[in-house]
Protein backbone atom coordinates (compact mmCIF):
# COMPACT_ATOMS: atom_id res chain seq x y z
CA UNK A 1 0.00 0.00 0.00
CA UNK A 2 1.55 3.47 -1.20
CA UNK A 3 1.54 5.75 1.48
CA UNK A 4 0.38 9.42 0.10
CA UNK A 5 0.49 12.61 1.84
CA UNK A 6 -1.16 15.96 0.71
CA UNK A 7 0.26 19.03 2.68
CA UNK A 8 -0.81 22.95 2.68
CA UNK A 9 -0.21 26.28 4.00
CA UNK A 10 -3.56 28.00 4.22
CA UNK A 11 -4.59 31.74 5.28
CA UNK A 12 -8.48 31.34 4.09
CA UNK A 13 -8.90 27.42 3.61
CA UNK A 14 -9.02 27.35 0.43
CA UNK A 15 -5.54 25.64 0.01
CA UNK A 16 -6.84 22.94 2.35
CA UNK A 17 -9.97 22.47 0.40
CA UNK A 18 -7.84 21.89 -2.49
CA UNK A 19 -5.56 18.98 -1.07
CA UNK A 20 -9.34 17.55 0.16
CA UNK A 21 -10.52 17.69 -3.06
CA UNK A 22 -6.46 16.13 -4.66
CA UNK A 23 -7.05 12.96 -2.20
CA UNK A 24 -10.65 12.41 -2.82
CA UNK A 25 -9.54 12.51 -6.31
CA UNK A 26 -6.54 10.51 -5.86
CA UNK A 27 -9.38 7.96 -3.68
CA UNK A 28 -11.20 7.81 -6.02
CA UNK A 29 -8.92 6.78 -9.49
CA UNK A 30 -6.30 4.60 -8.13
CA UNK A 31 -6.01 1.21 -9.10
CA UNK A 32 -4.09 0.43 -6.17
CA UNK A 33 -5.54 0.28 -2.37
CA UNK A 34 -3.50 3.93 -0.74
CA UNK A 35 -3.85 5.51 2.41
CA UNK A 36 -3.48 9.41 2.34
CA UNK A 37 -3.03 12.16 5.29
CA UNK A 38 -4.55 15.97 4.35
CA UNK A 39 -2.73 17.78 6.91
CA UNK A 40 -0.73 21.40 7.36
CA UNK A 41 2.76 21.62 7.21
CA UNK A 42 3.04 22.38 10.26
CA UNK A 43 1.72 19.66 11.71
CA UNK A 44 3.77 17.14 9.83
CA UNK A 45 6.02 15.23 12.21
CA UNK A 46 7.93 12.37 9.68
CA UNK A 47 8.37 12.43 5.90
CA UNK A 48 9.27 9.70 5.51
CA UNK A 49 6.90 7.41 6.30
CA UNK A 50 5.41 8.62 2.84
CA UNK A 51 5.90 7.39 -0.06
CA UNK A 52 4.09 10.31 -2.29
CA UNK A 53 4.09 13.81 -1.70
CA UNK A 54 2.21 16.23 -3.06
CA UNK A 55 2.16 20.11 -1.35
CA UNK A 56 0.25 23.49 -1.52
CA UNK A 57 0.48 27.22 -0.81
CA UNK A 58 -1.84 30.38 -1.50
CA UNK A 59 -0.29 32.92 -3.80
CA UNK A 60 0.21 36.07 -1.06
CA UNK A 61 1.84 38.93 -2.88
CA UNK A 62 2.30 37.34 -6.19
CA UNK A 63 4.33 34.21 -4.35
CA UNK A 64 4.17 31.38 -2.42
CA UNK A 65 3.92 32.24 1.64
CA UNK A 66 7.70 32.13 2.62
CA UNK A 67 6.78 29.26 5.40
CA UNK A 68 5.86 27.10 1.92
CA UNK A 69 9.45 27.94 0.77
CA UNK A 70 11.15 27.38 4.05
CA UNK A 71 9.26 24.32 4.68
CA UNK A 72 10.52 23.32 1.51
CA UNK A 73 14.60 24.08 1.76
CA UNK A 74 14.75 23.06 4.83
CA UNK A 75 13.09 19.56 4.06
CA UNK A 76 14.35 18.89 0.65
CA UNK A 77 16.43 15.76 1.63
CA UNK A 78 13.69 14.13 2.56
CA UNK A 79 11.42 15.22 -0.18
CA UNK A 80 13.75 13.84 -2.70
CA UNK A 81 12.02 10.95 -4.40
CA UNK A 82 8.85 11.65 -2.64
CA UNK A 83 7.74 14.86 -3.88
CA UNK A 84 5.15 14.29 -6.67
CA UNK A 85 3.60 18.02 -7.04
CA UNK A 86 3.43 21.27 -5.93
CA UNK A 87 0.49 23.47 -6.36
CA UNK A 88 -0.82 26.94 -5.60
CA UNK A 89 -3.81 29.07 -4.98
CA UNK A 90 -4.86 32.58 -6.19
CA UNK A 91 -8.18 33.65 -6.74
CA UNK A 92 -6.00 36.53 -9.34
CA UNK A 93 -5.05 33.93 -11.25
CA UNK A 94 -8.05 33.26 -13.41
CA UNK A 95 -8.67 36.58 -14.06
CA UNK A 96 -6.06 38.92 -14.06
CA UNK A 97 -3.59 40.55 -16.55
CA UNK A 98 -1.07 38.10 -18.56
CA UNK A 99 1.89 39.88 -16.34
CA UNK A 100 0.62 38.80 -13.02
CA UNK A 101 -0.31 34.90 -14.67
CA UNK A 102 2.99 35.42 -15.70
CA UNK A 103 4.56 35.82 -12.38
CA UNK A 104 2.45 33.98 -10.33
CA UNK A 105 3.43 30.66 -12.87
CA UNK A 106 7.40 31.71 -13.26
CA UNK A 107 7.33 31.98 -9.10
CA UNK A 108 5.85 27.86 -8.94
CA UNK A 109 7.95 26.74 -12.03
CA UNK A 110 11.47 28.36 -10.35
CA UNK A 111 10.00 26.40 -7.36
CA UNK A 112 8.99 22.93 -8.89
CA UNK A 113 12.68 23.06 -10.79
CA UNK A 114 14.20 23.61 -7.82
CA UNK A 115 13.01 20.63 -6.32
CA UNK A 116 13.60 18.16 -9.17
CA UNK A 117 9.17 18.26 -9.30
CA UNK A 118 7.64 18.42 -13.13
CA UNK A 119 4.18 18.48 -12.18
CA UNK A 120 2.84 21.82 -10.61
CA UNK A 121 -0.59 23.30 -10.84
CA UNK A 122 -2.36 26.77 -10.12
CA UNK A 123 -5.82 26.42 -8.63
CA UNK A 124 -8.45 29.40 -8.73
CA UNK A 125 -8.89 31.23 -4.95
CA UNK A 126 -11.61 32.72 -2.92
CA UNK A 127 -11.98 36.16 -1.33
CA UNK A 128 -14.11 36.94 1.58
CA UNK A 129 -14.84 40.88 0.24
CA UNK A 130 -14.58 42.30 -3.37
CA UNK A 131 -11.27 44.24 -3.75
CA UNK A 132 -11.07 48.34 -4.03
CA UNK A 133 -11.41 49.27 -7.55
CA UNK A 134 -7.87 50.44 -7.44
CA UNK A 135 -6.63 47.10 -6.21
CA UNK A 136 -9.00 45.57 -9.10
CA UNK A 137 -7.89 47.85 -12.06
CA UNK A 138 -3.89 47.00 -10.74
CA UNK A 139 -4.68 43.27 -11.76
CA UNK A 140 -6.97 43.44 -14.21
CA UNK A 141 -9.55 41.87 -12.54
CA UNK A 142 -13.27 42.97 -14.04
CA UNK A 143 -15.46 45.10 -11.72
CA UNK A 144 -18.18 42.56 -10.66
CA UNK A 145 -16.23 39.11 -10.87
CA UNK A 146 -17.11 36.07 -8.62
CA UNK A 147 -15.36 36.49 -5.36
CA UNK A 148 -14.68 32.27 -5.78
CA UNK A 149 -12.72 31.33 -8.48
CA UNK A 150 -12.19 28.18 -7.31
CA UNK A 151 -12.86 24.95 -10.35
CA UNK A 152 -12.90 21.45 -8.48
CA UNK A 153 -12.99 20.09 -12.20
CA UNK A 154 -9.97 21.62 -13.29
CA UNK A 155 -8.10 20.36 -9.84
CA UNK A 156 -9.45 16.92 -10.89
CA UNK A 157 -8.27 17.15 -14.37
CA UNK A 158 -4.29 17.96 -12.42
CA UNK A 159 -4.62 14.77 -10.73
CA UNK A 160 -5.74 12.72 -12.90
CA UNK A 161 -3.51 13.74 -16.14
CA UNK A 162 -0.25 14.94 -14.22
CA UNK A 163 -0.20 12.50 -11.43
CA UNK A 164 0.81 9.37 -11.62
CA UNK A 165 -1.78 7.20 -9.75
CA UNK A 166 -0.27 4.31 -8.95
Amino acid sequence: MKHYLIGYITQTQTTKEAAQQIALQLENNSSQQISIEVCSLETIKNLETYDKIILGSPIHGMRVMPEFSEFLSNHKEQLSGRLQGLYVVSYLYPTCRTFWKKLILRGIQRLSRSHGVTRYAVFGGKLPEAMPTFVRFIFGTPDGAPLDSRDTQEIDRWVNDSLELN
